[in-house]
């Protein structure tokens, strides 16, 4: 969304809440966008037309869809892991460009609160973990620009970018009207 109405991310507990009843406490909130999160927007688990439902009922409601939060951890020694995560966020730009949203939150990683993601510099180091996020950002990128979807960066506190600065680093590499950021003042 590109004004200041009012948006909400349904995480946590709306993560278990039917879609209609969301937007209908959402709605009656006076709300005027959502970010869905995969819980409710996830090409793995439903299709392309039940997708292409979600966003007409959020638009039946009065409301926009902000952004699809994707948000995975795109820093892991483990290659299949990182792989498929790499390959589930394509999923959803791809998505969300046949669906008619113009952004998907993404991140960067590691994830200090996923047991298993290495910590800088003790599992991994600062420049290995920089490999993986360009690697895994180039395939993105240019799939962004291809479907003419924004790639939101959330920079978030303990993630290789998570301020101004690492955000600049990363944004340095690549010349893309389609990678934009994400600001949530709780991780600054």
């Amino acid at each position: 969304m590109k004004d200041d109405r009012l948006s909400f991310m349904a995480s946590l507990d709306f993560s278990s809440w039917d879609d209609l009843k969301i937007l209908d406490v959402l709605s009656r909130l006076g709300y005027k966008g959502i970010s869905w999160t995969l819980s409710h927007f996830n090409p793995r688990k439903k299709s392309t037309e039940e997708l292409r439902d979600l966003v007409h009922h959020t638009r039946d409601y009065g409301m926009e869809i902000a952004e699809i939060v994707v948000q995975q951890d795109l820093v892991s020694l483990d290659d299949h892991i990182r792989m498929d995560r790499i390959s589930l966020a394509k999923e959803c730009i791809e998505a969300a460009s046949e669906c008619s949203v113009e952004n998907v939150n993404i991140f960067t990683g590691p994830a200090p609160w996923i047991p298993e993601s290495p910590r800088i510099p003790k599992g991994i180091t600062e420049g290995r973990a920089w490999e993986m996020i360009i690697e895994a950002y180039e395939e993105l990128v240019s799939l962004a620009e291809k479907c003419e979807v924004f790639l939101v960066v959330e920079a978030v506190w303990g993630h290789l970018c998570h301020d101004f600065y690492t955000l600049r680093e990363l944004f340095s590499r690549f010349n893309s009207k389609y990678l934009a950021v994400n600001l949530d003042p709780s991780h600054y």
